[in-house]
């Protein structure tokens, strides 16, 4: 069955968003956690050029504040740990969409 042609409720889905257009579309911020790492730079670069307003949380412990140099003065920046409730808690405020990216991998000596 095609999904798209379907005229059954979409839930809280509308047509346009499966179609390709993105949902928010400068309507809100987004967040993205661990958002100075490799695909996360990538992505908050990407979102910032789409028009969106990002916020990133992150304690650079395994990403690179450098990578996102070329978009600094367009994003909020967090310094914060994901593992802690009041910094994610505070990051959160204002947020319409978060993008779930952090995560701590390997061991202390994994880099």
């Amino acid at each position: 069955m095609d999904l798209l042609s379907d005229d059954r409720s979409m839930g809280p889905f509308d047509r346009q968003e499966l179609r390709g257009r993105p949902a928010m579309s400068g309507q809100g911020t987004v967040l993205v956690t661990g958002g100075s790492g490799f695909i996360g730079s990538a992505l908050v670069q990407a979102l910032v050029r789409s028009g969106e307003t990002v916020r990133v949380l992150d304690d650079n412990s395994r990403g690179a504040p450098r990578r996102l140099a070329a978009v600094e003065r367009d994003i909020e920046f967090v310094q914060g740990d994901i593992r802690d409730a009041a910094a994610v808690d505070a990051a959160m405020r204002g947020i319409d969409e978060v993008h779930h990216l952090a995560y701590v991998n390997g061991t202390a000596t994994f880099y």
